[in-house]
């Protein structure tokens, strides 16, 4: 099943789309390149906590990889993850809703993470895989170290 079915199930469960609305939001979505749930949204057949919880409910297997500025940090996220914890992990929280966090860290950083996010941050965690310069780019802007901030 490929991710976009898998989007269209998720968000069918939660809104009422109808087969002929997921064929549709896939032709357009193969047209322009966009995201199954921009487009649903943007057609106004959802709401965006519909796209968020179907999209959490996708990064609960194993993680795949994403381009950290295709997707884009969230202040929000960032505030819920203390500056130790974020460099001791390195993991860099991307997007928040309620206790659910996304965070995104290396394919090297992620057994350690995940065995420890959970409890120290008191949220459902998950995760998503970047690569090694994009999370330490992003680390460095919103974690700054001293001696970058003076």
């Amino acid at each position: 099943m490929n991710q976009s079915s898998r989007m269209g199930q998720l968000l069918g469960a939660m809104v009422p789309l109808s087969a002929l609305d997921i064929e549709e939001i896939l032709i357009e979505q193969r047209r322009t390149k966009r995201r199954f749930g921009q487009i649903a949204l943007g057609w106004g057949l959802c709401e965006p906590q519909h796209v968020w919880h179907a999209w959490f409910s996708q990064l609960d297997g194993e993680p795949r990889m994403f381009n950290l500025s295709d997707i884009g940090i969230d202040t929000q996220a960032v505030a819920s993850c203390p500056r130790d914890v974020a460099l001791m992990y390195n993991v860099m929280p991307v997007r928040r809703m309620g206790l659910q966090l996304v965070v995104a860290t290396t394919p090297a950083h992620l057994p350690a993470a995940r065995r420890v996010l959970n409890d120290k941050l008191g949220m459902d965690v998950r995760f998503i895989l970047c690569a090694d310069e994009q999370v330490a780019r992003a680390l460095a802007t919103y974690y700054p170290t001293l001696a970058q901030v003076g």
